[in-house]
């Protein structure tokens, strides 16, 4: 499969997977438990954002900083969250981020019990790489269209 984002270079097609990943939540989850996407990942959602998207962009690496307590992604040489790329608020370069690596148990241990959460998992956790898969395939669906034209 083509690499559509580009080694994260592709800026547009990032902000339209994160569009898309937004409207999809809004649709299948916030119907059912209210609420809206962007809210929802960045108050007690932002690491299950992360591993959607790291699901369809493998090589984004996920990262946590304490203070504010956030999870988002580096892309490439860019850094994104549920709005989008991040240009301000968080001091990328002290050493108050940290790549979060998924197989140490304490790291998972302190993401899932440091993190708010306002709401009910049961909806969102089993549509979250479904939520990311179908935003894929649309990001991919509309630069098609747009190779045609």
């Amino acid at each position: 499969m083509n690499d559509i984002y580009e080694s994260g270079e592709n800026i547009s097609n990032i902000s339209l997977l994160i569009k898309y990943m937004n409207n999809l939540t809004n649709q299948y989850y916030v119907q059912k438990v209210g609420g809206y996407a962007p809210l929802i990942y960045m108050f007690g959602k932002c690491y299950y954002f992360a591993r959607g998207v790291k699901s369809v962009i493998p090589y984004a690496e996920i990262y946590i900083t304490k203070d504010p307590l956030h999870v988002f992604l580096k892309i490439g040489n860019y850094f994104w969250d549920a709005e989008g790329m991040l240009l301000e608020g968080i001091n990328y370069q002290t050493n108050d981020i940290f790549p979060v690596d998924l197989n140490d148990q304490e790291m998972m241990y302190f993401i899932d019990n440091s993190v708010a959460n306002p709401y009910d998992d049961k909806y969102l956790l089993p549509l979250l790489y479904e939520i990311a898969q179908m935003a894929d395939a649309t990001v991919r669906e509309d630069q098609k269209v747009k190779r045609k034209c």
